[in-house]
């Protein structure tokens, strides 16, 4: 290494500097000074996250404001009229293996809000 602190400059395969190594490792440098802080900001969890379980959400409050619990019904109505729709296809024999499937989806959720909503 140079006296200087820095690294020799790469060369090319004669040995010399290209010309073109310049400004592709000025646009580099540019490119990671620019996305430093974009990733710096990125990797901060958000404050409804678990920091141990980034990746996980917490758990929904134990009472519901009015608002989320108009939502809630209107999206429990809205699942338990597909559901309604779906089991009397599956009983006329119409629904395939995917429309099943989707049934059985379609029920799960709508207990799931069924319980959400009984809190």
């Amino acid at each position: 290494m140079p006296i200087s602190g820095r690294s020799p400059p790469s060369r090319g395969l004669d040995g010399r500097l290209s010309a073109h190594h310049i400004p592709i490792m000025k646009n580099l440098m540019i490119l990671a000074a620019l996305l430093l802080p974009i990733s710096a900001a990125m990797a901060q969890a958000p404050v409804d996250r678990n920091p141990a379980a980034p990746y996980r959400f917490s758990p929904p409050p134990r009472q519901l404001d009015p608002v989320d619990r108009g939502r809630a019904e209107l999206y429990r109505d809205q699942l338990r009229q597909s559901e309604t729709r779906r089991e009397q296809l599956d009983g006329q024999g119409k629904l395939d293996t995917l429309d099943r499937r989707e049934l059985l989806d379609t029920r799960n959720e709508s207990r799931r809000m069924d319980r959400t909503l009984g809190r």
